[in-house]
């Protein structure tokens, strides 16, 4: 699970089918599918989430499982990218600002 709140007072819930936004009043939203960021086989990372107007801009960090990283009960991941996005959220259109591999 990722958590992170925005400085709107909004609280964003990434998990293994998804990024979830939940507003101050409780009304909750999901704002996009795995499949616009990573893969299921990723492990994702929320840096910074901001909805202003209809768009949420983001910025995300995939890594790849690696066992070799392994610490203790810590699983090991190696990074695989890097990217920050715009989504609309009337028409679902995506653009990638700018990606890192």
């Amino acid at each position: 699970r990722i958590i992170y709140k925005d400085f709107s007072g909004n609280y964003y819930l990434g998990l293994k089918d998804g990024i979830y936004m939940f507003e101050h009043n409780g009304k909750e939203t999901k704002l996009s599918d795995t499949s616009e960021y990573g893969d299921d086989r990723s492990f994702t990372r929320i840096e910074f989430i901001e909805k202003k107007g209809n768009d949420i801009y983001c910025l995300i960090h995939n890594s790849d499982r690696n066992s070799n990283n392994d610490i203790g009960w810590r699983l090991g991941a190696t990074r695989k990218n890097s990217v920050f996005m715009k989504k609309n959220l009337h028409t679902n259109e995506i653009t990638k600002i700018y990606e890192i591999d």
